[in-house]
């Protein structure tokens, strides 16, 4: 399934490990405010991404961004 997700930035597991590099592990919520996790960069701060979900568990949702091919 894909869900429209404000991102507000790196995860709390990617603070504490001190992340850093094109890629790290972003957070963000849903419409109705679920916490979604991803594998994303910093320069998503503050966007509206659709993220694909791959995984659950009772509180996160886990996925990543869909690529499209052109």
């Amino acid at each position: 399934q894909k869900v429209e997700v404000l991102v507000e930035g790196p995860s709390k597991l990617s603070q504490r490990k001190n992340e850093s590099g094109p890629i790290v592990q972003m957070t963000g919520r849903t419409t109705c405010d679920r916490i979604v996790v991803w594998d994303g960069n910093l320069r998503q701060t503050g966007q509206l991404l659709d993220i694909h979900i791959d995984d659950c568990t009772p509180f996160t949702l886990f996925g990543t961004i869909p690529t499209y091919d052109t």
